[in-house]
């Protein structure tokens, strides 16, 4: 956290109080909330940050495959998951996998980058994000 910038009364806050900031607790509607979150699109990419500002290295792969398949920004939606600590931690737990980014396509879990990257490889991936 950078003091300097938010303050530092604000980073003591911060520090006495986190789960104020990220709670780790979800509470009643999360859970449907974050399956509502899957279907808000018929293909959904969960990653940190977004297309134009990445915040991981993983993130403007998945998004490089995608392209690759013919599939544009306009077909799918992405969720900045770094802005939502709850839908982050719910995600991973209906989903089972640990890590982002998340693909979901007519709200089923596809993968994460290594699982896209070998459904893009055998030809698998460019069917799937095609068909209606």
């Amino acid at each position: 956290i950078n003091a300097e910038y938010m303050g530092e009364s604000k980073v003591k806050d911060l520090m006495r109080e986190p789960e104020a900031v990220c709670p780790k607790e979800q509470g009643p509607g999360d859970e449907a909330r974050c399956l509502a979150l899957t279907r808000g699109s018929r293909v959904v990419l969960f990653m940190k940050g977004d297309p134009q500002h990445p915040r991981c290295g993983f993130g403007p792969q998945i998004l490089e495959l995608l392209r690759e398949v013919g599939v544009e920004e306009a077909d799918f939606s992405t969720y900045d998951i770094l802005e939502d600590p709850v839908a982050r931690e719910m995600l991973r737990k209906i989903s089972n996998w640990p890590t982002y980014p998340q693909l979901y396509v007519n709200g089923e879990f596809v993968g994460g980058l290594d699982v896209v990257r070998e459904m893009h490889e055998s030809g698998e991936l460019a069917p799937m994000l095609k068909a209606k």
